[in-house]
C-alpha cells in the first residue's frame, strides 16, 4: 500500500474508502442505488450581472457619476467573471474608496443578501466581487473638497497669507535685538 501511495500520490484513506464503496456497489440490488465517491456537482452560478448593476445604482454609496465629463462609454466591452460579455453604454463614474472596500460594501448590501436568500448555494467571493466592478468606475484622483465652506476657508487663508507677506515687505521692526 505504501508503494502505491508513493507512486500515485493518493493516500491510503482514499483507497480504503474506495474499497468500502466498491463493496457497497456490489451489494446494491438496484442499479439506481449504486453510490459514487464523486460528489454530485450542482451548476449554481451567481448572477454576476446583478453585482455589476449594483455598482451603477444610486444604492452604491461609494460611486457617483463623474460630473467633469459628459461622455459615455461606447464600443467598449466588459467581461464578467462568469464569462458573459457586456457592451458598455455607461456614464463615466468615480469611486471614493478602494475596489476592495467597494466590493465589501456589495457583499454587505441588501441585493447580495436577497440573492443568497433565494439560492443559498450561490455565493461570491470578495475577489470575484471586485472583478464585477465596471471599467467605467475609476478611482477619484481629485480629493479636494469643493463645498462652499471649505472653498471659502481656503480662499480666506490664501488671502491672509498674501496680506501677511506684503505687510512684512512694507514694515520693518524697530525692536532692539536681544
Amino acid at each position: 500500500m505504501v508503494f502505491v501511495t508513493r507512486v500515485t500520490g493518493i493516500s491510503s484513506d482514499v483507497f480504503k474508502k474506495g474499497q468500502t464503496l466498491a463493496m457497497a456497489n456490489a451489494a446494491a440490488e438496484v442499479p439506481s442505488e449504486v453510490m459514487s465517491s464523486v460528489p454530485i456537482s450542482h451548476q449554481h452560478s451567481y448572477p454576476y450581472t446583478e453585482a455589476w448593476k449594483w455598482f451603477h445604482d444610486p444604492e452604491c454609496a461609494g460611486v457617483e457619476i463623474d460630473k467633469q465629463t459628459k461622455r459615455q462609454y461606447t464600443r467598449k466591452r466588459f467581461e464578467l467573471p462568469g464569462g458573459e460579455t457586456l457592451d458598455l453604454k455607461c456614464d463615466h463614474r468615480i469611486r471614493y474608496c478602494s475596489k476592495k472596500e467597494l466590493a465589501q460594501s456589495y457583499l454587505e448590501s441588501a441585493r447580495h443578501a436577497a440573492i443568497v436568500a433565494s439560492d443559498p448555494s450561490a455565493n461570491i467571493s470578495l475577489k470575484t466581487a471586485q472583478e464585477c466592478i465596471c471599467d467605467c468606475i475609476k478611482e477619484c484622483r481629485n480629493l479636494h473638497c469643493i463645498c462652499p465652506i471649505c472653498t471659502g476657508f481656503k480662499l480666506k487663508l490664501e488671502g491672509l497669507d498674501k496680506m501677511r507677506k506684503e505687510a512684512r515687505k512694507m514694515e520693518t521692526c524697530t525692536c532692539p535685538e536681544p
